[in-house]
């Protein structure tokens, strides 16, 4: 979920009838520059629908199908950027 895109604000999603539990996750999982490695992952871990998503997303990244059409410096790059992403999340 790591997107440069402008996410909609909180009180949008909110009005929008997102249910607020769903919307603090969102906001978890939306990386900014201001927020350090440690702290998303720690942020993330104390959320479960956050640490739910963000597995899944990693699971969905390593898929072994889509994984085997990289290249195989990206491929040992995610490998390593995932495997530190999910020991952050344990």
């Amino acid at each position: 979920m790591c997107s440069k895109t402008r996410a909609s604000p909180p009180s949008d999603l909110l009005a929008a009838g997102i249910p607020g539990g769903v919307v603090a996750a969102v906001e978890l999982l939306t990386r900014t520059d201001a927020v350090s490695d440690a702290d998303y992952y720690a942020a993330i871990r104390a959320n479960p629908i956050a640490l739910a998503v963000k597995r899944a997303d990693i699971a969905d990244n390593l898929d072994p199908a889509r994984v085997a059409r990289l290249d195989v410096g990206t491929r040992d790059r995610l490998a390593a950027k995932y495997s530190r992403a999910l020991t952050s999340l344990e």
